[in-house]
């Protein structure tokens, strides 16, 4: 499922698009995450962090959900930055 639009909350709301896939196969991996947590992980060129962070939860994605968040939330290598604990938020859910 690619992406529809701009992030949640920079843009109207008449600026966002919906799109529907069916969910699949059992084990399937719907992982969503805050620019806050991305912010943590070293700039890969594609965004601040995004690849790094989606290839850390694609190299663990059989393992168990809390196994993948802990990993996600300890494995950050830009810790210069101060970001508040709130502004790193991420949702795993497995079908």
């Amino acid at each position: 499922l690619g992406a529809t639009a701009p992030p949640l909350g920079i843009a109207p709301m008449d600026a966002y698009g919906e799109a529907v896939t069916s969910w699949g196969r059992s084990g399937q991996l719907l992982a969503l995450f805050t620019d806050g947590l991305t912010d943590t992980y070293p700039d890969t060129g594609a965004g601040p962090g995004e690849m790094s962070l989606v290839g850390d939860v694609v190299k663990r994605r059989n393992r168990p959900l809390k196994q993948i968040l802990d990993a996600v939330f300890t494995m950050p290598v830009n810790r210069a930055l101060q970001l508040p604990p709130d502004d790193r938020t991420a949702l795993l859910v497995r079908g």
